[in-house]
């Protein structure tokens, strides 16, 4: 891998140190208001335009769903959608009975996707009711040495609801299975491999069922392979219950990756069992079926009745603490947010198609499953990749076969904006590799136009970047400096 150390030419010396381009982004930490609606009747989103952040910058997204008067548990997620409708989930969580909940999630990784790009912002609560639910979605860039470099974020399968016969073709075993393609970009000249390519998935079980009813308490296999290789297999298959009840038939309740202690959660988070206690306090009798038909449900004003035997629910409680408000189901439990399964799959992938298939239950479901995935690609952090190659002619940076005010235009985006591995390959603007597109890459630019009977325009440089006075300062000195010692006279409108 070819990595460039950092130097200053002796004749621009004063000039690169005095005036190195700072990236728009302070180092005190900013939020960015997302998402601020209400759900009506389930999903919505708006665009939101993102500045370009510095590499060593930690993202931090927190989902805050605001109940009204709704009483129940809702599958709810926070996404990017692409132009295509393809949806990256930020984060995915299920609604506490009633109450009102707030996650956080570190999506350093997401990046690429974010930085000086204007993208649509979502939020989804499956909710039945109409204004039954607030979403408030914030991103928090602060400053942080990078731990990770992504570089490209790719859907794999898009987050949606997926029906019974979604999984249609025939895996070796006889199970069933369903295949997405995602492209892995091409590395340019001078860069071996990816650091680290991981596939993140999510799921939940809310609605998934093989037919005995209890939708979100139902555990399944989840198989994922990559190019035929299988590179995942667990069971969503959670901790004993709390309380001390346990479950006759030896069924236990879901999980998804990871653990849950349901009972400290629901004690430390009262609010996501408080509008569903309330909903028992003042509760009619509603559907009084009692002849034992395994799916009927009995609400009383004190007493919860689940005859849902098979799924350990035959009776639980007799106050308003009752009922399977205290369960984590499979994947997820109200109130909490779901945890994404991280997969390394650097050695399974190479750079064009590759092929993610997906198995649940062996395919056989007769609801509906929630799950989505994406591919993320990291370089080192630790050095300068310089991925360009030299220009033929360097006035020539989007290499179309002429000089013209296109590559202006094209260095002046450059300029305003960080060139870093973290956020994409190099551009041709950074014409000394150093990574970054500053003065020294000006300079050099300048000269080349000079040869093609052009010149730059250093106004439209300093106009174009969101600098202190004391940067514009700096840089008109540089520009009179440059003035001075090379007889050279710049445009400067």
């Amino acid at each position: 891998m070819k990595t460039l150390a950092h130097s200053h030419r002796n004749a621009r010396l004063l000039v690169a140190v005095c005036c190195t381009l700072s990236l728009p982004f302070a180092a005190s930490a900013q939020t960015f208001d997302v998402l601020d609606i209400d759900i009506t009747p389930r999903r919505s989103s708006s665009l939101f335009t993102f500045p370009a952040f510095d590499p060593n910058t930690k993202l931090t997204a927190t989902f805050g769903v605001v109940n009204g008067v709704d009483p129940w548990d809702r599958a709810a997620n926070f996404y990017i959608e692409e132009p295509n409708g393809d949806r990256i989930e930020i984060m995915k969580s299920v609604t506490g009975f009633g109450g009102t909940s707030t996650h956080t999630r570190d999506i350093t990784h997401l990046l690429p996707r974010l930085s000086g790009k204007t993208v649509r912002i979502g939020g989804f609560v499956d909710a039945w009711t109409g204004d039954a639910w607030h979403l408030d979605g914030a991103i928090t860039a602060t400053a942080q040495p990078a731990t990770s470099s992504p570089v490209f974020v790719k859907p794999v399968i898009s987050e949606a609801r997926q029906f019974a016969g979604y999984f249609d073709e025939p895996l070796p075993d006889g199970t069933l299975g369903h295949s997405h393609t995602v492209q892995v970009p091409e590395l340019p000249e001078g860069i071996e491999e990816y650091e680290s390519l991981k596939l993140y998935y999510f799921t939940s079980g809310h609605s998934g069922s093989d037919g005995r009813g209890g939708n979100e308490f139902v555990t399944d296999q989840h198989r994922i392979f990559v190019n035929g290789a299988e590179v995942d297999n667990y069971t969503a298959d959670n901790n004993q219950a709390v309380d001390g009840y346990e479950d006759e038939l030896g069924l236990t309740f879901g999980k998804g990756p990871g653990t849950y202690n349901v009972e400290d959660f629901r004690v430390e988070n009262s609010n996501v069992t408080t509008g569903y206690q309330n909903s028992i306090a003042n509760a009619v009798l509603n559907n009084p079926d009692t002849s034992g038909d395994p799916k009927s449900r009995l609400y009383t004003t004190r007493e919860v009745y689940f005859p849902w035997r098979q799924f350990g629910h035959e009776y639980i409680g007799n106050n308003q603490g009752g009922g399977t408000h205290q369960y984590a189901r499979s994947g997820w439990k109200p109130g909490d947010s779901v945890q994404a399964a991280t997969i390394d799959v650097t050695d399974l992938m190479t750079t064009g198609e590759n092929t993610v298939t997906l198995s649940i239950g062996g395919g056989d479901f007769t609801n509906d499953w929630r799950f989505s995935a994406y591919l993320v690609g990291e370089l080192p952090t630790d050095s300068l990749v310089y991925t360009g190659s030299p220009l033929d002619n360097p006035a020539d940076l989007n290499q179309d076969g002429q000089v013209n005010q296109a590559d202006v235009d094209h260095f002046v985006a450059a300029f305003n904006a960080p060139v870093n591995p973290l956020y994409g390959f190099y551009d041709p603007s950074d014409l000394d590799g150093n990574g970054a597109v500053d003065l020294d890459d000006a300079f050099a630019f300048h000269e080349a136009l000079v040869q093609k009977g052009m010149q730059l325009s250093f106004s439209q440089i300093t106009q174009t970047v969101p600098e202190p006075a004391t940067y514009l300062s700096a840089l008109a000195l540089a520009a009179t400096a440059v003035f001075v010692s090379q007889r050279r006279k710049l445009l400067v409108r």
